[in-house]
């Protein structure tokens, strides 16, 4: 899933349940630099979904591990 699948799903009046369902379930792969966010309000995606996104988006990333000496 992108950014671009997200927002082809919202223009076609998806409900924000059944977007975000599908972000939960899959493959993500998205891009929410502070442009892209604001990309994402002009093209009409919820804050729900947005935010569903970012916590995709957090469970997905790298995790920085700090190692003590």
């Amino acid at each position: 899933m992108t950014n671009a699948r997200v927002v082809e799903l919202s223009k076609t009046g998806l409900d924000d349940e059944i977007i975000i369902a599908k972000i939960n379930n899959g493959s993500c792969h998205f891009q929410l630099s502070d442009v892209d966010l604001l990309e994402l309000k002009k093209a009409g995606v919820s804050s729900k979904v947005v935010a569903a996104m970012l916590d995709a988006n957090a469970l997905t990333a790298p995790k920085l591990v700090l190692r003590q000496n």
